[in-house]
C-alpha cells in the first residue's frame, strides 16, 4: 500500500515563514528566498506566504521563479505525454468533489488531479466508472518517489500529501489527433 497522508501546511507554518522573512529583512538581508516543491503559482503555499508578507511588508518586491509542476514531473517520470494534438488538458484539485471531477473527466482528454490523498477512493471511482487509465505518483521527483498504475491501487486506499493522478486517453497512433 501507499503511505498515508502527511499534514497539509497551515496558517501557523505560513506565519512562521513570514516571521522568518521579516526577521531576515530586519537584520539587514536584501534578498530572502522561499523554496517550494513544484511551481509557486500552482496550488502552492507560497501564495499564502506572499499575502501574509504583503500585509506586513508592503514595500517588498517579489519575484516568482517558475518551477516544474507535479503534473509535469509525473508525466516525465512515467513517460506519459500530458497532451497531444488537439487534446484538452485539465488540472483539477480532487477537493472539488466527485460530481465536478466526474463532469471534468467527461470533457477533458487528459487530467492531472491534485490533492487527492484523502479523497482517493472517490477519484478512483470516477476514473474507473469512465474506463479511464491513470498513473498515480507519490513524492514525485523526491527520493521516495513511487509510480503506480490505477489498477494496482485498492479502492479504499489513501495517499500522502505529495500525490498526483494523471489520466490520459489511450493513444493508438502517433499524431492521430493533430
Amino acid at each position: 500500500p501507499m503511505k498515508t497522508g502527511v499534514g497539509i501546511p497551515g496558517p501557523d507554518s505560513w506565519r512562521a515563514s513570514a516571521d522568518a522573512a521579516v526577521e531576515a529583512f530586519g537584520s539587514g538581508c536584501r534578498t530572502v528566498a522561499f523554496a517550494t516543491v513544484g511551481d509557486p503559482a500552482v496550488f502552492s503555499t507560497f501564495s499564502y506566504l506572499r499575502a501574509t508578507l504583503a500585509r506586513r511588508m508592503p514595500d517588498v518586491d517579489y519575484e516568482l521563479v517558475p518551477g516544474i509542476t507535479a503534473m509535469q514531473a509525473l508525466a516525465a517520470a512515467s513517460t506519459t505525454p500530458l497532451a497531444e494534438g488537439r487534446e484538452i488538458l485539465a488540472l483539477v484539485p480532487a477537493t472539488v468533489g466527485p460530481d465536478r471531477l466526474g463532469r471534468l473527466l467527461d470533457v477533458a482528454d487528459s487530467a492531472a488531479i491534485y490533492k487527492g490523498g484523502r479523497t482517493l477512493p472517490e477519484v478512483l471511482r470516477a476514473l474507473r466508472e469512465r474506463g479511464r487509465r491513470a498513473v498515480i505518483g507519490t513524492d514525485v521527483s523526491l527520493p521516495d518517489q513511487r509510480l503506480v498504475d490505477l489498477d494496482e491501487i485498492d479502492a479504499d486506499e489513501t495517499l500522502p500529501y505529495f500525490s498526483a493522478v494523471l489520466t490520459t486517453p489511450e493513444r493508438t497512433i502517433t499524431g492521430g489527433r493533430i
